[in-house]
């Protein structure tokens, strides 16, 4: 049986508890915001694999030659791009510690299908393109400040249902 799995960045629980309070006051448009074990940073994009055991081998393996970092989100915007929105994100500078995270993992993985530059975000809701043009506002730029402290990574697994993925961390690692 094949796992859609990916690496990630686990999301701490105040900062889920921040994204919580920030959706609540500020967001009043139809999305589907992601609960809170499921709100992450993804280091490497969802890929199939039949047997979990060894992409967690090279998970450690990799992990091991990468140090703690944090990561700083400083706007929430509709993603992944203004002419096809189908996301609410928050989005951050990417840093030399996420492309070195990620370039090391899709070298490890033999994932590099990905032709587009890695970029730091955030994903907090989903939503239909179909959906956008009855949205009340069509530009979000909202200014915010979350950082998150990032010491381990983890693989998850996603597990795609009719009304959305739900995501489950199979293995969790440390960084250095």
């Amino acid at each position: 049986m094949s796992h859609r799995v990916f690496v990630a960045i686990p999301i701490s629980d105040s900062l889920q508890e921040r994204i919580v309070g920030w959706e609540k006051d500020v967001l009043k448009i139809p999305v589907r915001f992601l609960k809170g074990k499921d709100l992450h940073v993804t280091v490497l994009p969802p890929w199939y694999v039949d047997d979990i055991a060894n992409p967690e081998k090279i998970l450690k393996k990799e992990a091991s030659k990468h140090g703690r970092f944090t990561v700083v989100f400083n706007k929430v915007s509709f993603g992944p791009n203004i002419y096809q929105p189908r996301l609410v994100w928050a989005e951050g500078t990417t840093t030399q510690n996420m492309i070195e995270l990620h370039d090391g993992l899709s070298k490890a993985f033999h994932n590099s299908d990905e032709i587009r530059p890695y970029k730091l975000h955030l994903t907090l809701a989903r939503f239909r393109m179909e959906s956008f043009p009855t949205f009340p506002i069509k530009k979000l730029e909202e200014k915010i400040l979350w950082s998150e402290d990032v010491d381990s990574i983890v693989m998850m697994e996603s597990h795609l249902y009719r009304e959305g993925a739900s995501y489950e961390i199979v293995s969790r690692v440390l960084l250095r």
